[in-house]
């Protein structure tokens, strides 16, 4: 997902986005085309920051999800430690 200005899911808000670029993360994964955004909400920061998160974890109305602010982190060329490391994240 990426965010132009901002985005509000449930009651989660993203805003202040800027791009990261290509960072390295635990365990071989890689964000590729990531980006950062300011958190504001109940939602668990899984790498980055209150004020700049990269990847969140989400609980709304009795469901979960788990946002990667990086459009390529899932994609064909991404590592395969990046599908492993939100296998990892599902189960914390």
């Amino acid at each position: 997902m990426l965010v132009d200005d901002e985005a509000t899911i449930g009651s989660i808000r993203l805003h202040g986005c800027h791009r990261l670029g290509s960072l390295p993360m635990e365990r071989g994964a890689v964000l590729l085309d990531a980006q950062t955004c300011a958190v504001e909400g109940n939602a668990k920061i899984i790498f980055g920051n209150q004020d700049g998160a990269a990847a969140v974890a989400i609980q709304e109305e009795g469901k979960n999800g788990i946002i990667v602010l990086d459009i390529t982190f899932l994609s064909q060329v991404a590592p395969v430690e990046n599908r492993n490391v939100i296998l990892k994240w599902m189960i914390e």
